[in-house]
């Protein structure tokens, strides 16, 4: 069965929509002490905090079609990219939900897969953290509006004695592929809150 399947995408019979759900990385990485358990440290590792250019990186994939992603107006029914400014207290009782308009711009059907990531500036911080993702099967021409809902953990960080929080800063969440994607920048507003605390 795997001869024909290969056959098939390799002929442009089947179009794959899948995407790479871990980062491949350049041989240099052997260099890192595989004693080594801090994800931040000696270079990093995971799509999170590795700090190289990686062969292949998490979330890519191809596509015998393309697709834009942007933001819906309101005319278009669709909740949008969400306001530019969120309190804490309303994030932790009521997480946000994102929309963006995927348009199949190929010439053939094809399935787009959204990954939404977020990244802030903060320290803490990793590069960017996947909060979710979608796949829909759109035909040439055609739009779909995906809707992303959020957790409320997906704008928090947790520190070393094992405390989630949510953090007043700056953020960005970006929903598409990882080339272009749509991408929006908001403000976390309000007192820092605390969403976990692990026993000690």
């Amino acid at each position: 069965m795997a001869g024909p399947a290969i056959t098939s995408v390799l002929s442009g019979e089947y179009n794959p929509g899948g995407k790479l759900p871990y980062t491949l990385y350049p041989m240099s990485i052997m260099d890192r002490p595989f004693t080594a358990m801090n994800l931040q440290t000696d270079g990093g590792i995971t799509h999170q905090w590795y700090k190289g250019t990686p062969d292949y990186a998490f979330g890519a994939g191809g596509s015998y079609t393309t697709f834009s992603y942007r933001w819906p107006s309101a005319s278009d029914g669709g909740c949008g990219a969400g306001p530019s400014k969120l309190g804490i207290a309303q994030v932790a009782k009521a997480p946000p939900r994102f929309c963006v308009a995927v348009t199949n711009t190929g010439d053939r059907e094809g399935s787009a897969v959204v990954l939404a990531f977020i990244t802030s500036a903060h320290p803490d911080w990793p590069s960017k953290r996947l909060f979710g993702f979608a796949r829909h099967s759109i035909k040439r021409g055609a739009s779909v509006t995906v809707r992303i809902h959020a957790a409320a953990e997906f704008a928090s960080t947790v520190s070393e004695d094992g405390v989630r929080k949510l953090l007043p800063g700056s953020f960005e969440v970006s929903l598409g592929d990882i080339d272009a994607p749509a991408r929006h920048r908001f403000e976390l507003t309000g007192p820092a809150l605390t969403l976990e605390a692990y026993p000690s």
